[in-house]
Protein backbone atom coordinates (compact mmCIF):
# COMPACT_ATOMS: atom_id res chain seq x y z
CA UNK A 1 0.00 0.00 0.00
CA UNK A 2 2.85 2.32 0.87
CA UNK A 3 4.56 1.53 -2.44
CA UNK A 4 1.33 2.26 -4.32
CA UNK A 5 1.06 5.67 -2.65
CA UNK A 6 4.66 6.47 -3.64
CA UNK A 7 3.94 5.58 -7.27
CA UNK A 8 0.81 7.73 -7.26
CA UNK A 9 2.67 10.63 -5.70
CA UNK A 10 5.43 10.39 -8.32
CA UNK A 11 2.78 10.30 -11.01
CA UNK A 12 1.20 13.48 -9.61
CA UNK A 13 4.61 15.20 -9.55
CA UNK A 14 5.19 14.33 -13.19
CA UNK A 15 1.79 15.74 -14.15
CA UNK A 16 2.50 18.98 -12.28
CA UNK A 17 5.89 19.22 -13.98
CA UNK A 18 4.24 18.69 -17.38
CA UNK A 19 1.82 21.53 -16.60
CA UNK A 20 4.78 23.77 -15.76
CA UNK A 21 6.63 22.77 -18.93
CA UNK A 22 3.63 23.56 -21.12
CA UNK A 23 3.08 26.87 -19.30
CA UNK A 24 6.69 28.03 -19.80
CA UNK A 25 7.08 26.63 -23.33
CA UNK A 26 6.04 29.81 -25.17
CA UNK A 27 7.58 32.41 -22.86
CA UNK A 28 10.00 33.76 -25.43
CA UNK A 29 10.51 37.19 -26.93
CA UNK A 30 14.23 37.59 -27.72
CA UNK A 31 13.84 39.42 -31.05
CA UNK A 32 10.47 41.06 -30.61
CA UNK A 33 11.92 44.53 -29.96
CA UNK A 34 13.38 44.59 -33.48
CA UNK A 35 9.97 44.98 -35.14
CA UNK A 36 7.52 45.73 -32.29
CA UNK A 37 9.22 48.94 -31.32
CA UNK A 38 7.13 49.95 -28.31
CA UNK A 39 6.63 46.44 -26.92
CA UNK A 40 7.51 46.05 -23.28
CA UNK A 41 6.59 43.86 -20.32
CA UNK A 42 7.41 44.13 -16.61
CA UNK A 43 10.87 43.07 -15.48
CA UNK A 44 9.61 39.89 -13.81
CA UNK A 45 8.03 38.77 -17.10
CA UNK A 46 11.31 39.47 -18.91
CA UNK A 47 13.11 37.30 -16.37
CA UNK A 48 10.69 34.43 -17.02
CA UNK A 49 11.15 34.88 -20.79
CA UNK A 50 14.92 34.64 -20.41
CA UNK A 51 14.87 31.82 -17.84
CA UNK A 52 12.10 29.68 -19.39
CA UNK A 53 14.46 27.41 -21.35
CA UNK A 54 16.74 26.44 -18.42
CA UNK A 55 13.69 26.10 -16.16
CA UNK A 56 12.12 23.66 -18.63
CA UNK A 57 15.39 21.72 -18.81
CA UNK A 58 15.44 21.42 -15.01
CA UNK A 59 11.81 20.26 -14.96
CA UNK A 60 12.56 17.64 -17.61
CA UNK A 61 15.51 16.34 -15.59
CA UNK A 62 13.46 16.24 -12.38
CA UNK A 63 10.61 14.41 -14.13
CA UNK A 64 13.03 11.78 -15.46
CA UNK A 65 14.55 11.31 -12.00
CA UNK A 66 11.09 10.93 -10.49
CA UNK A 67 10.08 8.37 -13.10
CA UNK A 68 13.36 6.47 -13.30
CA UNK A 69 12.06 3.61 -11.12
CA UNK A 70 9.04 3.04 -13.34
CA UNK A 71 11.18 3.33 -16.48
CA UNK A 72 13.69 0.80 -15.14
CA UNK A 73 10.93 -1.72 -14.47
CA UNK A 74 9.26 -1.27 -17.87
CA UNK A 75 11.80 -1.74 -20.68
CA UNK A 76 9.23 -2.33 -23.40
CA UNK A 77 9.95 0.93 -25.22
CA UNK A 78 8.98 0.60 -28.88
CA UNK A 79 8.02 4.19 -29.59
CA UNK A 80 9.54 4.63 -33.02
CA UNK A 81 7.50 7.78 -33.76
CA UNK A 82 9.33 9.73 -31.03
CA UNK A 83 12.65 8.22 -32.13
CA UNK A 84 12.23 9.35 -35.74
CA UNK A 85 11.25 12.88 -34.67
CA UNK A 86 14.30 12.95 -32.39
CA UNK A 87 16.56 11.99 -35.31
CA UNK A 88 14.98 14.72 -37.42
CA UNK A 89 15.84 17.34 -34.80
CA UNK A 90 19.35 15.91 -34.45
CA UNK A 91 19.84 16.54 -38.17
CA UNK A 92 18.57 20.11 -37.70
CA UNK A 93 21.05 20.69 -34.87
CA UNK A 94 23.98 19.33 -36.87
CA UNK A 95 22.96 21.33 -39.93
CA UNK A 96 22.76 24.46 -37.82
CA UNK A 97 26.27 23.82 -36.48
CA UNK A 98 27.64 23.42 -39.99
CA UNK A 99 26.43 26.93 -40.84
CA UNK A 100 27.18 28.79 -37.59
CA UNK A 101 30.06 26.71 -36.10
CA UNK A 102 28.87 27.41 -32.55
CA UNK A 103 30.02 24.40 -30.53
CA UNK A 104 28.50 25.62 -27.26
CA UNK A 105 25.11 26.05 -28.94
CA UNK A 106 25.43 22.56 -30.45
CA UNK A 107 26.14 20.94 -27.08
CA UNK A 108 23.33 22.77 -25.28
CA UNK A 109 20.80 21.98 -28.00
CA UNK A 110 21.81 18.32 -28.04
CA UNK A 111 21.49 17.99 -24.25
CA UNK A 112 18.12 19.75 -24.18
CA UNK A 113 16.76 17.74 -27.12
CA UNK A 114 17.91 14.49 -25.51
CA UNK A 115 16.21 15.38 -22.22
CA UNK A 116 13.04 16.39 -24.05
CA UNK A 117 12.81 13.30 -26.25
CA UNK A 118 13.61 10.95 -23.35
CA UNK A 119 10.90 12.62 -21.26
CA UNK A 120 8.25 11.98 -23.91
CA UNK A 121 9.69 8.62 -24.99
CA UNK A 122 10.03 7.04 -21.58
CA UNK A 123 7.79 9.02 -19.21
CA UNK A 124 4.88 10.58 -21.12
CA UNK A 125 4.29 7.45 -23.19
CA UNK A 126 3.51 5.54 -19.97
CA UNK A 127 1.08 8.12 -18.56
CA UNK A 128 -2.70 8.07 -19.07
CA UNK A 129 -3.71 10.21 -22.08
CA UNK A 130 -7.24 10.96 -20.91
CA UNK A 131 -9.42 9.80 -18.05
CA UNK A 132 -12.59 11.53 -16.92
CA UNK A 133 -11.64 11.05 -13.27
CA UNK A 134 -8.13 11.64 -12.01
CA UNK A 135 -5.03 13.06 -13.63
CA UNK A 136 -4.22 12.63 -17.31
CA UNK A 137 -1.97 14.16 -19.96
CA UNK A 138 -4.86 16.04 -21.54
CA UNK A 139 -5.82 17.73 -18.26
CA UNK A 140 -2.20 18.56 -17.37
CA UNK A 141 -1.65 20.15 -20.79
CA UNK A 142 -4.99 21.96 -20.51
CA UNK A 143 -3.99 23.58 -17.22
CA UNK A 144 -0.61 24.63 -18.61
CA UNK A 145 -2.22 26.21 -21.67
CA UNK A 146 -5.04 27.83 -19.70
CA UNK A 147 -2.68 29.43 -17.18
CA UNK A 148 -0.54 30.70 -20.06
CA UNK A 149 -3.57 32.24 -21.76
CA UNK A 150 -4.68 33.83 -18.49
CA UNK A 151 -1.22 35.37 -18.06
CA UNK A 152 -1.47 37.01 -21.49
CA UNK A 153 -4.99 38.25 -20.85
CA UNK A 154 -4.03 39.72 -17.47
CA UNK A 155 -1.17 41.65 -19.09
CA UNK A 156 -3.50 42.89 -21.82
CA UNK A 157 -6.54 43.78 -19.69
CA UNK A 158 -4.47 45.26 -16.86
CA UNK A 159 -2.37 47.34 -19.28
CA UNK A 160 0.68 45.83 -17.59
CA UNK A 161 3.26 46.78 -20.18
CA UNK A 162 2.43 47.08 -23.87
CA UNK A 163 1.82 43.67 -25.44
CA UNK A 164 0.02 44.92 -28.58
CA UNK A 165 1.57 45.98 -31.87
CA UNK A 166 -0.36 47.16 -34.93
CA UNK A 167 -3.59 45.97 -33.34
CA UNK A 168 -2.32 42.41 -32.72
CA UNK A 169 -1.60 40.71 -29.39
CA UNK A 170 1.99 39.57 -28.90
CA UNK A 171 1.56 38.71 -25.24
CA UNK A 172 4.68 37.09 -23.79
CA UNK A 173 5.59 35.40 -27.08
CA UNK A 174 7.66 36.66 -29.99
CA UNK A 175 4.83 36.85 -32.56
CA UNK A 176 1.01 37.14 -32.61
CA UNK A 177 0.72 33.85 -34.52
CA UNK A 178 2.51 32.07 -31.67
CA UNK A 179 0.19 33.32 -28.94
CA UNK A 180 -2.71 32.66 -31.31
CA UNK A 181 -1.72 28.99 -31.68
CA UNK A 182 -1.52 28.70 -27.89
CA UNK A 183 -5.03 30.15 -27.73
CA UNK A 184 -6.27 27.58 -30.26
CA UNK A 185 -4.77 24.74 -28.18
CA UNK A 186 -6.45 26.06 -25.04
CA UNK A 187 -9.90 26.50 -26.61
CA UNK A 188 -9.72 23.09 -28.35
CA UNK A 189 -8.82 21.25 -25.15
CA UNK A 190 -11.39 23.24 -23.19
CA UNK A 191 -14.11 22.37 -25.71
CA UNK A 192 -13.26 18.65 -25.65
CA UNK A 193 -13.24 18.54 -21.84
CA UNK A 194 -16.44 20.63 -21.67
CA UNK A 195 -18.14 18.21 -24.06
CA UNK A 196 -17.18 15.18 -21.96
CA UNK A 197 -17.55 16.66 -18.46
CA UNK A 198 -20.52 15.79 -16.23
CA UNK A 199 -20.01 18.16 -13.27
CA UNK A 200 -21.50 21.65 -13.50
CA UNK A 201 -18.58 23.39 -11.77
CA UNK A 202 -16.07 21.81 -14.12
CA UNK A 203 -18.24 22.69 -17.10
CA UNK A 204 -18.18 26.34 -16.03
CA UNK A 205 -14.38 26.22 -15.73
CA UNK A 206 -13.92 24.65 -19.15
CA UNK A 207 -16.44 27.07 -20.64
CA UNK A 208 -14.46 30.03 -19.30
CA UNK A 209 -11.24 28.53 -20.66
CA UNK A 210 -12.86 28.06 -24.07
CA UNK A 211 -13.91 31.72 -24.17
CA UNK A 212 -10.44 32.85 -23.04
CA UNK A 213 -8.74 30.78 -25.73
CA UNK A 214 -11.06 32.08 -28.46
CA UNK A 215 -10.51 35.63 -27.21
CA UNK A 216 -6.74 35.32 -27.49
CA UNK A 217 -7.11 33.92 -31.03
CA UNK A 218 -9.19 36.99 -31.90
CA UNK A 219 -6.84 39.47 -30.21
CA UNK A 220 -3.84 37.99 -31.99
CA UNK A 221 -5.65 38.34 -35.33
CA UNK A 222 -4.07 35.01 -36.28
CA UNK A 223 -6.12 33.36 -38.98
CA UNK A 224 -3.91 30.30 -38.64
CA UNK A 225 -5.05 29.79 -35.06
CA UNK A 226 -8.71 30.48 -35.89
CA UNK A 227 -8.75 28.00 -38.78
CA UNK A 228 -6.85 25.39 -36.76
CA UNK A 229 -9.20 25.68 -33.77
CA UNK A 230 -12.33 25.61 -35.93
CA UNK A 231 -11.24 22.50 -37.83
CA UNK A 232 -10.01 20.65 -34.73
CA UNK A 233 -13.25 21.29 -32.84
CA UNK A 234 -15.27 20.28 -35.91
CA UNK A 235 -13.22 17.09 -36.14
CA UNK A 236 -13.89 16.29 -32.49
CA UNK A 237 -17.64 16.77 -32.95
CA UNK A 238 -17.70 14.62 -36.08
CA UNK A 239 -15.61 11.83 -34.55
CA UNK A 240 -17.89 11.90 -31.49
CA UNK A 241 -20.95 11.09 -33.63
CA UNK A 242 -21.63 7.39 -33.12
CA UNK A 243 -23.97 7.00 -36.09
CA UNK A 244 -21.73 6.09 -39.05
CA UNK A 245 -24.16 7.42 -41.69
CA UNK A 246 -24.58 10.76 -39.89
CA UNK A 247 -20.82 11.01 -39.40
CA UNK A 248 -20.22 10.43 -43.13
CA UNK A 249 -22.75 13.14 -44.03
CA UNK A 250 -21.11 15.54 -41.55
CA UNK A 251 -17.67 14.91 -43.01
CA UNK A 252 -19.00 15.50 -46.53
CA UNK A 253 -20.66 18.77 -45.49
CA UNK A 254 -17.46 19.93 -43.75
CA UNK A 255 -15.40 19.13 -46.85
CA UNK A 256 -17.82 21.03 -49.07
CA UNK A 257 -17.75 24.06 -46.77
CA UNK A 258 -13.93 23.90 -46.69
CA UNK A 259 -13.75 23.79 -50.50
CA UNK A 260 -16.18 26.71 -50.70
CA UNK A 261 -14.08 28.78 -48.32
CA UNK A 262 -10.90 27.91 -50.20
CA UNK A 263 -12.58 28.98 -53.44
CA UNK A 264 -13.55 32.32 -51.89
CA UNK A 265 -10.03 33.00 -50.60
CA UNK A 266 -7.01 34.18 -52.49
CA UNK A 267 -3.37 34.17 -51.43
CA UNK A 268 -3.64 37.88 -50.63
CA UNK A 269 -6.17 37.16 -47.87
CA UNK A 270 -3.55 35.33 -45.80
CA UNK A 271 -1.03 38.14 -46.10
CA UNK A 272 -0.56 40.60 -43.27
CA UNK A 273 -0.22 44.15 -44.48
CA UNK A 274 2.62 45.99 -42.86
CA UNK A 275 4.78 42.94 -42.23
CA UNK A 276 8.07 42.66 -44.07
CA UNK A 277 7.28 39.33 -45.73
CA UNK A 278 4.01 37.85 -46.90
CA UNK A 279 2.88 34.26 -47.33
CA UNK A 280 2.66 34.80 -51.07
CA UNK A 281 6.40 35.53 -51.09
CA UNK A 282 7.49 33.03 -48.46
CA UNK A 283 5.48 30.11 -49.85
CA UNK A 284 6.97 30.78 -53.29
CA UNK A 285 10.46 30.94 -51.77
CA UNK A 286 9.98 27.72 -49.77
CA UNK A 287 8.49 25.92 -52.77
CA UNK A 288 11.41 26.89 -55.02
CA UNK A 289 13.95 25.72 -52.47
CA UNK A 290 12.08 22.49 -51.63
CA UNK A 291 11.65 21.52 -55.29
CA UNK A 292 15.42 21.62 -55.68
CA UNK A 293 15.33 18.50 -53.47
CA UNK A 294 18.45 19.26 -51.41
CA UNK A 295 20.09 16.19 -49.88
CA UNK A 296 21.16 18.25 -46.87
CA UNK A 297 19.35 21.34 -45.65
CA UNK A 298 20.39 24.79 -44.51
CA UNK A 299 19.07 24.67 -40.95
CA UNK A 300 16.39 26.80 -39.30
CA UNK A 301 16.79 29.88 -41.49
CA UNK A 302 14.61 31.82 -43.87
CA UNK A 303 10.87 31.54 -44.38
CA UNK A 304 8.96 29.30 -41.95
CA UNK A 305 5.38 29.72 -43.13
CA UNK A 306 4.82 26.07 -44.08
CA UNK A 307 6.11 23.39 -41.74
CA UNK A 308 6.20 20.63 -44.36
CA UNK A 309 8.16 22.58 -46.97
CA UNK A 310 10.32 24.10 -44.25
CA UNK A 311 11.27 20.60 -43.03
CA UNK A 312 12.65 19.77 -46.49
CA UNK A 313 14.48 23.08 -46.83
CA UNK A 314 15.90 23.04 -43.30
CA UNK A 315 16.87 19.36 -42.99
CA UNK A 316 17.10 18.30 -46.63
CA UNK A 317 15.75 15.05 -48.04
CA UNK A 318 17.86 13.05 -45.60
CA UNK A 319 16.63 14.77 -42.44
CA UNK A 320 13.05 15.38 -43.54
CA UNK A 321 12.69 11.65 -44.20
CA UNK A 322 12.69 11.13 -40.42
CA UNK A 323 10.15 13.93 -40.00
CA UNK A 324 7.67 12.48 -42.49
CA UNK A 325 8.08 8.91 -41.18
CA UNK A 326 7.29 10.10 -37.64
CA UNK A 327 4.35 12.10 -38.99
CA UNK A 328 2.99 9.07 -40.83
CA UNK A 329 2.60 7.20 -37.53
CA UNK A 330 0.09 9.79 -36.33
CA UNK A 331 -1.75 10.10 -39.65
CA UNK A 332 -2.77 6.46 -39.41
CA UNK A 333 -4.84 7.31 -36.31
CA UNK A 334 -7.13 9.63 -38.30
CA UNK A 335 -8.27 6.83 -40.58
CA UNK A 336 -8.28 3.97 -38.08
CA UNK A 337 -11.63 3.43 -36.30
CA UNK A 338 -11.41 2.85 -32.55
CA UNK A 339 -13.51 -0.21 -31.70
CA UNK A 340 -12.73 -0.25 -27.99
CA UNK A 341 -15.54 1.77 -26.30
CA UNK A 342 -13.27 2.51 -23.32
CA UNK A 343 -10.82 4.36 -25.57
CA UNK A 344 -13.17 6.26 -27.90
CA UNK A 345 -13.14 9.52 -25.90
CA UNK A 346 -9.34 9.58 -25.61
CA UNK A 347 -8.99 8.74 -29.31
CA UNK A 348 -11.35 11.56 -30.33
CA UNK A 349 -9.36 14.12 -28.31
CA UNK A 350 -6.15 12.78 -29.84
CA UNK A 351 -7.56 13.15 -33.37
CA UNK A 352 -8.79 16.67 -32.60
CA UNK A 353 -5.34 17.81 -31.40
CA UNK A 354 -3.70 16.15 -34.38
CA UNK A 355 -5.98 18.01 -36.81
CA UNK A 356 -5.07 21.27 -35.03
CA UNK A 357 -1.32 20.62 -35.35
CA UNK A 358 -1.52 19.41 -38.96
CA UNK A 359 -3.61 22.44 -39.98
CA UNK A 360 -1.40 24.94 -38.17
CA UNK A 361 1.70 23.45 -39.80
CA UNK A 362 0.30 24.41 -43.19
CA UNK A 363 0.90 28.06 -42.23
CA UNK A 364 3.64 27.93 -39.57
CA UNK A 365 6.91 26.08 -39.04
CA UNK A 366 6.51 25.44 -35.30
CA UNK A 367 7.21 21.69 -35.62
CA UNK A 368 10.84 22.62 -36.23
CA UNK A 369 11.04 24.66 -33.01
CA UNK A 370 13.12 23.34 -30.15
CA UNK A 371 10.68 24.79 -27.61
CA UNK A 372 7.04 25.82 -27.84
CA UNK A 373 3.58 24.72 -26.80
CA UNK A 374 2.54 23.45 -30.26
CA UNK A 375 5.68 21.38 -30.81
CA UNK A 376 5.40 19.92 -27.28
CA UNK A 377 1.82 18.90 -28.09
CA UNK A 378 3.14 17.10 -31.16
CA UNK A 379 5.80 15.33 -29.07
CA UNK A 380 2.99 14.15 -26.79
CA UNK A 381 0.92 12.90 -29.72
CA UNK A 382 3.92 10.96 -31.02
CA UNK A 383 4.54 9.48 -27.57
CA UNK A 384 0.95 8.22 -27.26
CA UNK A 385 0.33 7.08 -30.84
CA UNK A 386 0.96 3.37 -30.16
CA UNK A 387 -1.42 3.18 -27.20
CA UNK A 388 -4.12 5.17 -29.04
CA UNK A 389 -3.91 2.94 -32.12
CA UNK A 390 -4.15 -0.21 -30.02
CA UNK A 391 -7.60 -1.69 -29.44
CA UNK A 392 -6.43 -3.06 -26.10
CA UNK A 393 -7.46 -1.01 -23.03
CA UNK A 394 -4.86 -0.10 -20.42
CA UNK A 395 -5.75 2.57 -17.87
CA UNK A 396 -2.10 3.60 -17.54
CA UNK A 397 -1.49 3.89 -21.26
CA UNK A 398 -4.72 5.10 -22.84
Amino acid sequence: MKLLNVVRERGNITHWLLTGIIYLASFKAPNIYEFALDYYVPRYIQIVQMASLPLIAIMLAVALLVRKGAMAEDRSFTNFAVLFFYLFHIVLIITGYVYNSNLQDLIFRFIFLSLLSLFFYAAVSKMAFYTQHGRSLVKSVFWGSFLFILTNLVLYLGSIGNVMWKGRLFGVTSHPNFVGMCGSICCTLAFCLLYLEKKTASKLLYGAAFIAGCWVCTLSDSRTSMISAALSISAFIIYSIRNIALRSVSISVLLLISLLLIGMLSVDTVNYEGRGNTREETWASLYDEATNLPIFGKGRAGATTNGYLFAIVAAGLFGSMFFFIGLSYTLAVLFRPQRNPQKIEATNIYKSLLVLILTGSMFEGFLLDAVGMPVFIFWMLLAKVDSIKSYRYNSLAV
